[in-house]
């Protein structure tokens, strides 16, 4: 008889034993509508994506997360069913860490594992950039404008 076993690699359990120590602290929040409320105040330290999200969730996400200034995660690892147990009852694409000691530890955590994409705020201002520069000289054929950079 051949049993599967439950093969949760021993950072992402890491990271969802803190995820539920700060869901239990009161310092995370999580669902499109409670999360993006706290990116706008500003509140939030430390934004996190499931590898599964929707492409529509992910740019939403990132993209007010880079014009706030809010640190992001995408994992790689991760997918909202094993997220959602962890800070609550239902599956959940993202998470909010409101609380600067959690966040650092969350990303001291994930920078230890190689299966998990750090992104901060410079980094994605420069991919997005450089994204724009490939696109424009696809379209037209010539340099991006240096006024517009």
């Amino acid at each position: 008889m051949d049993i599967k076993k439950n093969k949760t690699p021993n950072y992402l359990k890491k990271l969802l034993s803190l995820l539920s120590m700060c869901s239990r602290a009161g310092k995370l929040t999580s669902g499109e509508a409670h999360t993006l409320a706290v990116i706008r105040d500003r509140s939030a330290k430390l934004l996190i994506i499931s590898a599964d999200a929707s492409a529509n969730t992910v740019k939403k996400f990132s993209d007010k997360a880079t014009f706030y200034k809010i640190e992001f995660l995408k994992l790689r690892a991760g997918r909202k069913r094993q997220i959602g147990p962890a800070v609550g009852p239902t599956p959940r694409s993202l998470v909010a860490i409101m609380d600067e000691n959690f966040a650092e530890m969350i990303k001291k955590e994930i920078k230890k594992s190689q299966n998990i994409e750090v992104r901060d705020v410079d980094e994605m201002k420069a991919l997005q950039n450089a994204s724009i520069r490939e696109n424009y000289m696809k379209k037209y054929g010539t340099e991006y404008p240096e006024e517009y950079q």
